[in-house]
């Protein structure tokens, strides 16, 4: 039955139930290194002191989204874990991104809760995460992602970051790749429980899952429409972050 549940609890197989939601508490990191080969994309002096040279980032498989009954019976597989590091550590970008304007940022990332990882705000859009260079530059800019597999959003920063040491703890992977294709990306915000599954990730077409890992580190995923059924598959890519911000 549903009820309030934190992420990264084991799951079981579900039958449809009512859905309710409760707020989400640090998600994870996750960041890639080596995401992409080196582009001609150029974008305006501010990150680290240097020219932000971008690298074109291969665009991603889109999601395949299987309906309950196309869904595959789970392969028993060996889950690969990735890095997402955008800025490398001259804080020269890496990965593909073009310049959106500006904002401010306010708190640690929920979807990569690291030091130098933010929650930030643009008009009225959240953006999480946003990478912040090794060192400050001027003008000072962030860079934001809404998954690891899309290009990314240069943000000018309108006021200094915040400044404090942000409370970091461990938890699930900021986004995840099933075994059936769909991409999905850890819920920052409400996250709804169903069958007694905290379904803690957003994926195509309305759909959600909500991932276990086991004594060997593999993953597994309950995965469907919000409103159940849900079924079981596996994890095939897990994307964890990396800032060199404050490292060492």
């Amino acid at each position: 039955m549903g009820g309030w549940r934190s992420g990264g609890r084991s799951i079981r197989p579900v039958r449809p139930a009512a859905v309710v939601f409760l707020l989400a508490g640090a998600v994870v990191v996750a960041v890639v290194s080596g995401c992409a080969g080196p582009s001609g994309h150029g974008a305006p002096p501010g990150l680290a002191g240097a020219s932000l040279s971008s690298a074109s980032a291969s665009p991603g498989a889109r999601p395949v989204v299987l309906g309950p009954s196309q869904s595959p019976s789970p392969v028993a597989q060996q889950t690969l874990m990735k890095q997402f590091a955008p800025l490398d550590a001259q804080g020269v970008l890496v990965v593909d991104a073009q310049p959106t304007g500006s904002g401010s940022c306010f708190a640690t990332s929920i979807a990569v809760p690291l030091a130098g990882v933010y929650r930030c705000l643009s008009a009225n859009t959240i953006l999480d995460p946003c990478f912040a260079p090794e060192r400050e530059s001027s003008p000072a800019t962030v860079v934001c992602f809404a998954d690891p597999w899309s290009s990314g959003r240069i943000m000018t920063l309108t006021r200094a970051l915040p400044n404090y040491d942000p409370d970091l703890t461990d938890g699930n992977p900021w986004a995840v790749e099933l075994s059936n294709g769909a991409h999905c990306v850890a819920v920052t915000g409400a996250v709804p429980v169903l069958g007694g599954v905290a379904l803690t990730y957003q994926c195509a077409d309305a759909t959600v899952a909500g991932v276990a890992t086991d004594a060997d580190g593999n993953m597994s995923a309950e995965y469907g429409p919000a409103s159940g059924p849900l079924t079981h598959v596996g994890v095939a890519t897990a994307w964890r972050g990396r800032s060199y911000r404050f490292a060492g």
